[in-house]
């Protein structure tokens, strides 16, 4: 994604908060013809079976359907120095998103913490997902803000880029481009902010998806 390096302690703090990546693509190999004279072509050899999904799979490393509440404080434990934003109340503000813009407020919280640890090892990360009421020309959204601070020992006017800008934020651009969303990556203070706005699903749309 946009990672480059991470040292301890935040190796075990980007195993809890990173996805598993699954590769995937041609083998390429040289046959020989058979002892029974079979001719068997040579070159590439396309893999039998499904094709790769699109999204990696995140299991085990990512328990099925963990909430952004249960991530932030497995990367807590496993030594990222994360708290939450004063007035958060995640499961609240989650609980009004449709099943794909819940999974991109996911991945949001989870991109951002893994390139907190690999590019900014020791800074304090403060994740806030709120609601923000209906305003013209947009109805009620959740917000998810993680900020990075300065890393220790860092000076104020390091690197504009700032930490994953890379791939992986891009991917996470795309991702709540496609459920409606606005999403902003930039620096901050010496650190760096990600923004993620997603629509809540109406109240009749949210019902008629439950099980």
């Amino acid at each position: 994604r946009g990672a480059d390096a991470l040292p301890e302690p935040a190796s075990s703090a980007r195993g809890v908060v990173a996805g598993a990546e699954a590769g995937s693509g041609v083998v390429g190999s040289e046959s020989a013809p058979s002892a029974r004279g079979v001719d068997v072509p040579s070159g590439p050899v396309r893999p039998v079976g499904p094709a790769p999904l699109a999204d990696p799979v995140e299991a085990p490393l990512v328990p099925a359907g963990e909430s952004i509440e249960a991530l932030v404080e497995r990367a807590a434990d496993s030594g990222l120095p994360v708290t939450w934003a004063p007035g958060t109340e995640a499961a609240a503000a989650a609980a009004g998103l449709a099943p794909m813009a819940e999974r991109a407020a996911y991945r949001v919280v989870q991109e951002s913490l893994t390139n907190a640890a690999k590019h900014a090892p020791g800074a304090a990360v403060t994740v806030a997902v709120t609601v923000d009421p209906a305003r013209p020309g947009r109805g009620p959204e959740t917000v998810v803000r993680v900020v990075t601070c300065a890393a220790p020992g860092a000076p104020r006017n390091a690197s504009d880029r700032g930490p994953g800008s890379g791939t992986g934020l891009l991917g996470l651009r795309e991702r709540v481009r496609l459920v409606g969303g606005v999403f902003a990556a930039q620096p901050r203070d010496g650190g760096f902010e990600v923004v993620a706005r997603l629509p809540q699903a109406p109240t009749g749309a949210l019902a008629a998806a439950a099980p």
